[in-house]
């Protein structure tokens, strides 16, 4: 999952993941442009499970996080942070639900 997408290069950049979190701006910035239409599906997936299976992670990478251990690593003020962030994500995910929700079904369907 990805999250911290600032605009639709960043969006690109992480074709392949499996769920990103994109702001409302960057959603509508997608819609209102219109690559060529050579461009329209010319965007390679750089990130894929076979890229994943070649990386080597160091030991610091694998060390296994629990809640208890990611907490007391963040520090209080980068959990106020993240906690502030999520609400975030949550109020833009209600009004993209709102949206789409006025746009779903389509009439003529």
């Amino acid at each position: 999952m990805a999250a911290a997408v600032r605009n639709k290069q960043d969006l690109f950049s992480l074709l392949g993941v499996d769920y990103i979190i994109a702001p409302l701006k960057v959603m509508q910035s997608l819609k209102e442009s219109t690559p060529p239409p050579n461009e329209k599906y010319s965007f390679v997936r750089k990130l894929a499970p076979t890229s994943a299976l070649s990386y080597n992670f160091t030991d610091e990478e694998l060390a296994e996080w629990n809640q208890l251990k990611f907490a007391s690593a963040m520090g209080p003020a980068a959990e106020e942070l993240l906690g502030a962030g999520l609400d975030g994500y949550i109020k833009q995910t209600k009004r993209v639900e709102e949206l789409f929700g006025k746009i779903w079904p389509p009439p003529n369907v």
